[in-house]
């Protein structure tokens, strides 16, 4: 009894404070009857002594357990319940919006103040008011002086609450509220980034009953707004690296991952569970979504005429394109030791996600791959000018080893003063094939080292790429070239396959340009398409194959002729099918047949030549010719991914070797501070069109192609825009009818 006693003597004590049930605690202690000791009943003594109600129920309840004469000696209270006591109790009786602004107006300013940034349990009042969605609530406590930056116990602010609802006009009020608090026109959340991310992020899209009032995409869109400092990168804490782009995964709610990539989230970021690694959210993330968070990323500088056609032909008329999704978040505190990163890493996983590779034509991804392509530039033409010289060499080098072969052989069997004079030229030839054999070797180790290097980079890709076959076969031919032996006979065959893989492959370094890609990418197509036509038709082939052969093969066992075995009969029909025929050497043979054997062996010709030449050439004339879009298409993407391609492995080279990452910042373009481009598209010369750099003082070139297709997407998107802008009248009308319903509210006594 001595604590209740203490409590009793606290002048602002509320005695008639009602708990969660709505009841006080006179009539919550009567509840407690029949009991064992008399503790509890000297208890209701004295809370009636000092002034507490006793209702009929309570009064009914103590005189049925015979408690004498308690309910008559209750006393008139000393005391007024407090502005607190009245809130609390407004609050636990759920009595109308209104009383909570009646009950703070008419109380002195600290009171009200004091009432405002109380304790409901273990939250703030602010908090629980927030919770309940009680707008006029809101409003009312924080004009009372309510601390928005007020925590509960276990650390949240009302604002956290409010997301948790997607209670948008809540969201507004409170950090407006924050920002008066504190005197600054911005609310920096930074320390609270993932909680405040995490709560609109979980909460079910079906659950919305009012999208203009609830709508979490809408308050998350808030906190990105220019007046709160948010880092959304920030991490869960104990939980690795989980970020709130991986919660908008995990709920695939796609606008908001949308939202969040907009703003800077890391796409690359992996997500480990139990040390596991679980993927990034490209494995989730639609390709719409993905190419809608890019078209966030590209926005005008500060213009009149932004938004119109004429402003986007407009010299001055400038884009700033933000690549924050695209690298790793920027260190709030500084490292000792500063890691190197490749800056088209995370694109070239994506080139080689089947479902997003087309992402990388888009416009910004277009831009940036332009401009990294201007970097290493010099570097792919040096490459270039290497391998033309290794083919040059390779050649001069067949042609030597071939001629000496020969002489070798005829110094083996010629005679004494035949074979001097083919010793002094054998000797002429080994001096040419030795100085000839030092250069390429050097040059074959040189493509060796480039190739086992992107064979650790680009594992996954690199076995599916007929070219780095080639490469591997040209490296083998070399070295057997060199050290093996061969006959007149070996030595020949292998030259004319190294000739013709060394001069392929230089055709297809060569198509790496952009200007040439459409070309190489017609050469791919089309040959993948005539093959997989061929594979059909080639059982065909052998079919007539075999029928030529049995019907024309000489009657006098002579072996010789096109037709003498299935093995010259053979390559003969695939001459025939593309229309060299030599009928005049058929219709022969077939005069020495009678009518009737003559007349079959003509059919099966005649049927050659319709299901071969006739049907099988027109068809795959007519793929060729009916996959030029695609072609085309195919075409931009080829250029890119071989330039993109090219980029990561020089950008790799760099970074791995210690002598060249010195040189590293001159392939770069984002620095750690500034990761964005400003595009110029019209600006001349075409040189300065790109800006970059902390203040955007270094240039760059951007082709013409590249800036017609950056405005063309402008201008579809400023179209979108538009359309999207143009209101239903309905929905008009009822948000018109919505805020006129708040004024009247609000203009209430």
């Amino acid at each position: 009894m001595k604590c209740t006693d203490a409590l009793l003597r606290i002048a602002v004590l509320d005695i008639e404070a009602l708990n969660n049930s709505k009841i006080t605690p006179l009539r919550a202690a009567a509840e407690k009857f029949p009991s064992k000791t008399s503790a509890l009943e000297e208890f209701c003594r004295k809370l009636v002594k000092n002034g507490a109600n006793v209702d009929s129920k309570t009064r009914a309840i103590l005189d049925k357990h015979c408690i004498p004469k308690i309910t008559h000696e209750g006393a008139t209270p000393n005391y007024s319940p407090t502005v607190t006591a009245n809130l609390l109790n407004a609050l636990i009786l759920n009595q109308a919006e209104v009383n909570i602004a009646d009950v703070l107006s008419r109380q002195q300013e600290r009171e009200a103040r004091a009432a405002a940034n109380c304790y409901f349990g273990f939250k703030k009042i602010l908090y629980y008011v927030v919770n309940s969605g009680n707008e006029l609530g809101v409003e009312a406590l924080l004009k009372a002086g309510a601390d928005p930056w007020a925590c509960n116990k276990n650390g949240e602010l009302a604002l956290h609450r409010a997301l948790a609802r997607g209670h948008v006009p809540v969201v507004n009020m409170l950090i407006q509220g924050m920002k008066k608090n504190n005197g600054n026109k911005v609310v920096d959340l930074r320390h609270k980034s993932f909680t405040l991310l995490q709560k609109p992020l979980e909460i079910k899209m079906g659950d919305k009953i009012k999208p203009d009032v609830y709508d979490p995409n809408k308050c998350l869109r808030r906190l990105f707004e220019k007046d709160v400092l948010l880092d959304v990168n920030q991490k869960e804490e104990g939980s690795g690296n989980q970020t709130a782009l991986h919660i908008a995964g995990a709920t695939n709610n796609q606008e908001a991952m949308a939202i969040l990539l907009e703003h800077g989230a890391y796409l690359g970021e992996p997500r480990i569970i139990g040390g596991k690694d679980n993927g990034t959210v490209l494995n989730v993330i639609l390709p719409k979504t993905l190419n809608k968070s890019m078209d966030n990323c590209i926005n005008v500088r500060s213009q009149n005429n932004e938004n119109s056609e004429d402003g986007i032909l407009d010299p001055d008329y400038t884009l700033e394109m933000n690549y924050r999704f695209l690298l790793t978040p920027t260190p709030t505190a500084p490292k000792k030791v500063l890691s190197l990163e490749n800056e088209v890493s995370l694109l070239f996983d994506i080139s080689h996600n089947k479902e997003h590779r087309n992402a990388i034509k888009h416009p910004l991804i277009q831009t940036f791959l332009y401009a990294k392509w201007r970097k290493v530039f010099p570097l792919y033409i040096l490459n270039l000018i290497l391998y033309l010289l290794f083919v040059i060499l390779l050649t001069a080098f067949m042609y030597g080893l071939k001629n000496l072969r020969v002489l070798e052989s005829i110094a083996g069997a010629g005679n004494a003063t035949a074979t001097a004079i083919v010793e002094e030229e054998m000797l002429r030839q080994k001096a040419i094939r030795g100085t000839t054999m030092a250069f390429i070797i050097i040059l074959t180790v040189y493509m060796m080292v480039k190739e086992i290097f992107q064979i650790a980079f680009t594992y996954r890709s690199y076995f599916r790429c007929i070219e780095n076959y080639l490469e591997w076969f040209l490296i083998v031919a070399v070295i057997v070239a060199c050290v093996a032996p061969l006959s007149v006979a070996a030595t020949r065959h292998l030259a004319a396959w190294a000739m013709i893989a060394a001069w392929y492959q230089f055709v297809l370094v060569l198509g790496r340009a952009p200007p040439l890609a459409i070309y190489i990418t017609m050469l791919r197509h089309v040959s993948w398409n005539f093959l997989k036509l061929i594979f059909l038709f080639g059982f065909l082939i052998v079919a007539f194959s075999i029928s030529f052969n049995i019907i024309l093969q000489p009657s006098d066992n002579v072996e010789s002729g096109d037709f003498a075995d299935f093995w010259t009969t053979l390559p003969r029909a695939i001459v025939m099918s593309t229309g060299e025929f030599e009928y005049s050497n058929i219709s022969e043979d077939l005069s020495n047949i009678g009518a009737v054997y003559a007349t079959s062996a003509v059919l099966i010709f005649l049927v050659f030549l319709f299901l071969i030449f006739l049907v099988l050439m027109n068809v795959m004339t007519g793929l060729a010719v009916t996959d030029a879009k695609e072609i085309v298409e195919d075409a931009v993407l080829y250029s890119l991914k071989s330039r993109l391609e090219l980029i990561y492995l020089n950008e790799q080279l760099f970074i791995k070797a210690r002598f060249l990452q010195r040189l590293l910042p001159r392939l770069q373009l984002l620095s750690n501070s500034q990761r964005r481009l400003l595009v110029k598209i019209n600006k001349l010369p075409k040189s300065e069109r790109i800006l970059y750099g902390e203040d955007g003082e270094l240039t760059c070139k951007l082709d013409t192609r590249t800036a017609e297709v950056i405005r063309t997407h402008r201008l579809n998107r400023m179209a979108t825009l538009r359309e999207e802008s143009v209101q239903d009248p309905t929905e008009q009308i009822l948000q018109l009818l919505q805020e006129v319903r708040n004024h009247v509210v609000s203009s209430r006594p």
